[in-house]
C-alpha cells in the first residue's frame, strides 16, 4: 500500500508497476494469512479441537477470492479499458458497493474496507502472540477486540465488494461469448447466402 501511494507521489507510475502493486500487496497477505492459518490450527489441535481445518479453508478461501478479484479487475479493465475503480463508481454498482469504492476508497466505509482487507491478518497474528499479555488490561483488552471487530466488518465488506466484481467479470465473459456466438452466426449467415448466390 506504502509503495503505490510512494510512487504516485513521486510520478513513477506504470502500469506495470500498478500490476506489480497489487501483486506484492496480495502476496504480502496471502503470507500472513496462511502463517495465521498455520498458527491457530496448531493452537486448535493442541487443545484437542476436531476442527482445526477451518482455519485453513476459511483464510485459504480468503486467498483464493483476493486473487480472484485481482484477477478479474485486471482482465475486466483490458477487455473494457475501463479502470476497475473508475467502473464502480460511475454508477453501475449498487449502491453500498459504490459508497466504498467512492473517491477511491478515501471515505469513511472504504477506510474501513481498505482496513479490514489489509489489516486483519495483522490482528489476527497480534492477536495469536500477544493476547495473554493484554487480556489482564480490561480497557486494553476491550480497544483490541473493538479495533478487532471493525476490521473484520471491513473485511466482510470487502468480500462482498470482491464477489461483485468476480460476478461482473463473469459477466462480461458471457457477454463476450454471446456476442462472439451471435457474430459467427452473422458470419455463417453470410457466407451461406454468398456460396448460394455464386
Amino acid at each position: 500500500m506504502v509503495d503505490g501511494a510512494l510512487a504516485r507521489a513521486l510520478g513513477q507510475t506504470s502500469r506495470l508497476g500498478a500490476v506489480l502493486d497489487v501483486v506484492a500487496d496480495n502476496l504480502a497477505r496471502s503470507h500472513l494469512y496462511m502463517v495465521v492459518s498455520g498458527l491457530y490450527t496448531h493452537e486448535d489441535l493442541a487443545h484437542g479441537d476436531g476442527g482445526a481445518w477451518r482455519w485453513g479453508a476459511l483464510l485459504g478461501g480468503i486467498v483464493i477470492v483476493e486473487w480472484a478479484t485481482f484477477a478479474a479487475s485486471h482482465a475486466s479493465a483490458m477487455a473494457s479499458n475501463i479502470h476497475w475503480k473508475a467502473a464502480r463508481e460511475a454508477g453501475e454498482a449498487p449502491l453500498l458497493l459504490r459508497l466504498i469504492f467512492a473517491n477511491g476508497f478515501k471515505n469513511p466505509l472504504g477506510v474501513v474496507v481498505i482496513g479490514g482487507v489489509s489489516l486483519l491478518p495483522c490482528w489476527m497474528y497480534i492477536h495469536y502472540h500477544f493476547i495473554h499479555a493484554i487480556q489482564p488490561l480490561a480497557e486494553l483488552s476491550a480497544l483490541f477486540y473493538a479495533v478487532g471487530a471493525v476490521l473484520l466488518v471491513g473485511r466482510v465488506l470487502g468480500l462482498a465488494a470482491e464477489s461483485y466484481v468476480i460476478s461482473q467479470h463473469v459477466a462480461l465473459l458471457l457477454d463476450m461469448d454471446v456476442i462472439g456466438t451471435q457474430s459467427q452466426a452473422v458470419i455463417d449467415e453470410v457466407s451461406t447466402l454468398h456460396s448460394k448466390s455464386a
